[in-house]
């Protein structure tokens, strides 16, 4: 899976790139980040369940990387990645902040208990919506109009 976005926050795209079978098959993303001359390894990061403080258990035969969605999915105008493990059946974003990504407080959305959108399929935005506080109807709101992201999971 591959996701193009500003994920440094320096105004060049960088990539994120998924591979599920990666890191004793749980899965892993890496995000190499861009620069005028293109993309580079410099100031790239790896993350994958056994990284500190991703939630999740990594006991083999997860799918994490799956899938990748880039975008504003927390409370800061910075981009977020949300990252499918449809083995595991959950979503992991991972909130942005300035310079990049964090792993300070990510979310895990068990698809098991997210709103159903479409036989097969989970949306992004559903999952980040489920786990707002109620009092959260503005952020609700501006997740509406971001445009459903569909990940390949299972039936939720």
């Amino acid at each position: 899976a591959l996701a193009a976005a500003d994920l440094t926050g320096d105004g060049i795209d960088d990539l994120a790139i998924g591979a599920p079978q990666d890191l004793d098959e749980t899965g892993s993303v890496t995000v190499l980040v861009g620069s005028a001359g293109g993309l580079t390894t410099d100031g790239a990061t790896a993350w994958g369940l056994a990284t500190p403080r991703v939630p999740g258990e990594p006991d083999g035969g997860e799918t994490f990387g799956w899938s990748l969605a880039a975008g504003e999915f927390g409370r800061t105008d910075a981009l977020d990645l949300a990252i499918g493990d449809p083995t595991s059946e959950c979503v992991t974003t991972l909130y942005g902040r300035d310079g990049g990504l964090s792993a300070a407080r990510p979310l895990r959305c068990d698809c098991r208990h997210a709103e159903r959108t479409r036989a097969g399929k989970s949306a992004v935005t559903t999952a980040s919506r489920s786990a707002l506080p109620e009092d959260s109807a503005h952020k609700a709101r501006r997740l509406s109009r971001i445009p459903t992201i569909e990940l390949d999971l299972p039936t939720c």
